[in-house]
């Protein structure tokens, strides 16, 4: 009253049953509809996506052929109208794809109220403790779950309680770990870093492998199914990774990646969004594929060090341990799969950076849906083959190799750094713009 705040100012948040049905009671309370009139959104023709569509318009381009107003013939009322139409035309789009936005929203929401059948994952983790250190991979794990219709129990354990020596220190904290893993539908192993609890780990993972209790991998998840393989059907007991010794193992099964340094740990990882290539003949067989839209090439973030030891790789492959996705250059084991299993899969990725609510995280999917059973991972694959639709903006699906290409341009354009020859202007040139058009498309995203 005293604040000088109109009442369609004001907007009620109270406590709803889950944050998804937030949105739905802001848009009841017609928020959208003030904010684009406060803001003069409605104004589109300001924006500078419909500027650019619209501006040949005014000059008469036709078929992608500018031909300004004076030389088509165009008087400036009828550019005018052209403009206005064009308006129309893409408002009337953006608006029917809220509308559609809001239905699936719609229909996603009144799912949750809905759900009586649950599906239980164990999570095997280092931090759990800190539950929020796992955001990412919970919120995976709750968007695929909406979609086959479950509610979502996860167990949280801790993996050096699966170990051994804690049967021996506290027997009780170890039946209990042990009690939620057997008790779960799927196993999820997801990513950490340093030695404490990964033999727990591989414990869980060995069970999953055995019992053919789904199971899915990421990052250091992916590499210790990797030397759990190698100890228990390799017979490599001795197999481990570079990363937990000091010295150099006798079975280094995970390695340094080349390009890292083995002695600074800052701003030496392996970042951001990178493609993998599926190997061919996996397509009628394997499901991570499927899940991905049977497609041959997919680009996930990635955030690691080490990598799956080339020399190990031949023999793991032919015990059956097969590495479905590699980087481009087929040297670098980027996505792993058993064939004789339900759902065995790990990947050096972290794919639950880029899941959505409507648009889970296609290896989450699938592995939550394993979960829920044989029937509901066959549906989804079919599904997916369908309707799959990368969450990433299009410009930043780049080659590594242009994406190292504009990380350099961008790294002497900061440095001020002088180009070595002129002969290479160009291509310096073109890779720092390319650098800024995926940073305008992932900025676009956001």
């Amino acid at each position: 009253m005293f604040c000088h705040v109109s009442s369609e100012q004001v907007v009620g948040v109270h406590d709803v049953s889950s944050v998804y049905h937030v949105p739905l009671l802001l848009q009841s309370q017609r928020i959208v509809e003030y904010l684009t009139k406060r803001l003069k959104l409605d104004e589109v023709y300001r924006m500078p996506v419909i500027g650019r569509r619209v501006k040949g318009v005014i000059g008469g381009e036709v078929n992608g052929t500018a031909t300004p107003a004076s030389v088509s013939g165009e008087s400036d009322t009828e550019s005018e109208k052209a403009v206005k139409e064009e308006i129309k035309r893409v408002w009337a789009e953006r608006k029917a794809k809220g509308a559609e936005l809001g239905k699936r929203w719609k229909e996603l929401t009144a799912g949750q109220e809905r759900l009586f059948d649950t599906v239980t994952i164990a999570l095997v983790g280092k931090y759990t403790d800190l539950k929020d250190s796992y955001m990412s991979v919970t919120k995976a794990l709750e968007h695929s779950a909406f979609r086959v219709h479950r509610k979502l129990t996860i167990h949280w354990v801790e993996s050096s309680d699966l170990e051994p020596e804690t049967q021996e220190t506290n027997p009780k904290r170890y039946h209990d770990a042990w009690r939620a893993v057997v008790g779960a539908n799927g196993i999820l192993v997801p990513g950490g870093f340093g030695h404490r609890g990964t033999e727990g780990m591989m414990l869980a993972i060995k069970y999953a492998r055995e019992q053919k209790v789904p199971f899915l991998g990421i990052c250091l998840g992916f590499q210790l199914a990797v030397i759990e393989w190698a100890r228990n059907v390799l017979d490599i007991p001795s197999a481990t990774s570079a990363e937990f010794h000091h010295a150099q193992p006798e079975h280094p099964l995970i390695v340094f990646m080349p390009e890292i340094s083995r002695t600074h740990m800052g701003g030496t990882m392996r970042l951001g969004l990178r493609p993998t290539v599926f190997e061919e003949g996996t397509e009628g067989w394997c499901k991570i594929r499927k899940l991905y839209g049977g497609k041959g090439k997919i680009w996930e973030r990635h955030r690691h060090r080490y990598e799956v030891n080339p020399e190990y790789v031949q023999r793991l492959v032919k015990s059956g341990m097969l590495f479905v996705g590699k980087d481009e250059k087929g040297e670098r084991m980027q996505v792993c799969e058993l064939k004789d299993h339900p759902f065995f899969v790990g990947l050096q990725a972290h794919p639950e950076f880029c899941t959505r609510p409507l648009n889970p995280s296609p290896a989450f999917l699938g592995f939550v849906a394993a979960s829920c059973g044989a029937e509901v991972l066959t549906e989804q694959i079919e599904l997916q083959l369908k309707t799959f639709k990368p969450p990433h903006p299009e410009g930043a699906m780049i080659s590594e190799a242009q994406l190292r290409s504009a990380s350099d341009a961008n790294v002497r354009s900061a440095t001020g750094g002088v180009e070595e020859s002129k002969t290479d202007d160009k291509d310096k040139g073109d890779a720092a713009s390319l650098h800024m058009e995926v940073v305008q498309a992932v900025n676009e995203d956001v």
